[in-house]
């Protein structure tokens, strides 16, 4: 990115990525202990008490993030790409996937219905829940 947009040399966006990635890792390798500040760091996110940095970021990152992204994912794959052109795509290694089997149903359309409607429900339940929207 940096060198291709910004139009930066290699050794520029070398050294910028690599203090970046030494900053970012400082409170990281601090958290075990060596520092009580990062080592006991509490914090409330959505109900629910995270207590040291490592923590909290598997918890924003590992947990939080990943089920936004995997939602994004789905909703942009099941409404705004070509479904048509990803179903080529699996029909190139199951020929009969695009073949009616169930009441007339191919594995194609059972698997649009779900990427655009069964999916995101469910992630977005698995969501709420993680912020407590049914009281677990």
């Amino acid at each position: 990115y940096f060198m291709d947009t910004r139009k930066w040399s290699r050794k520029k966006a070398a050294w910028t990525v690599a203090v970046v990635a030494f900053l970012f890792g400082i409170p990281s390798a601090l958290s075990n202990g060596s520092s009580p500040f990062f080592t006991e760091l509490h914090i409330n996110l959505f109900g629910t008490e995270k207590h040291g940095f490592m923590d909290i970021m598997d918890y924003l990152f590992g947990t939080l993030f990943m089920m936004v992204v995997v939602l994004a994912t789905c909703l942009y794959t099941g409404w705004f790409m070509k479904t048509d052109r990803l179903v080529g795509e699996i029909q190139q290694g199951s020929p009969g996937f695009t073949t009616p089997i169930l009441f007339g149903l191919s594995p194609a359309s059972i698997w649009r219905f779900a990427l655009r409607f069964l999916c995101p429900i469910i992630i977005l339940l698995v969501i709420l829940n993680m912020f407590g929207v049914f009281g677990g």
